[in-house]
């Protein structure tokens, strides 16, 4: 079975603005789930976990529009082995510092232990893109070249084909 493969193009801004788009799709299938478990269950998981239903969505798509345009510039390093490992990283890394601010505030004022997460995540991370590095695929061989020629209807093909 081939897996899909999924890359970003262009210059860097435009990589950073598809990340974002990107960013805030996958926010939105977060708020689709968010709202059936809000339908079903009321505040209550919610509360468990300290938050409240908005908190959760702006959460998804600060995440969104956070971590994706910067994974959007940072996208064509995934060309090497330890590329790829530092753009997983990176990703996992912003994804739970994010995620953590929600909770925790401003990241300026976290002890080290609340750093241990976020950089265990990283550097997790960055192992384990590191592990499933795959070499990006090789580009399409140019078109052949075509012969065509245009020619008036009361002139003789060229080719002698006629």
């Amino acid at each position: 079975m081939k897996t899909p493969h999924f890359e970003f193009h262009g210059t860097p801004l435009e990589r950073a603005r598809n990340g974002a788009v990107l960013g805030a799709i996958i926010a939105t299938a977060f708020l689709l789930y968010v709202a059936g478990l809000y339908l079903l269950r009321g505040d209550g998981p919610f509360e468990r976990l300290g938050t409240t239903v908005w908190g959760t969505i702006g959460m998804y798509y600060m995440l969104g529009l956070v971590a994706g345009p910067i994974l959007g510039i940072v996208w064509p390093l995934r060309n090497s082995r330890a590329g790829s490992g530092l753009v997983v990283g990176l990703g996992g890394l912003i994804v739970y510092i994010v995620g953590l601010m929600t909770q925790q505030g401003s990241p300026l004022n976290w002890s080290l232990t609340d750093w241990g997460g976020p950089l265990t995540l990283g550097v997790l991370g960055f192992l384990l893109g590191f592990a499933f590095y795959r070499p990006p695929p090789k580009p399409a061989p140019p078109p052949e070249p075509t012969r065509l020629r245009t020619t008036w209807p009361e002139e003789s093909d060229p080719d002698g084909l006629d």
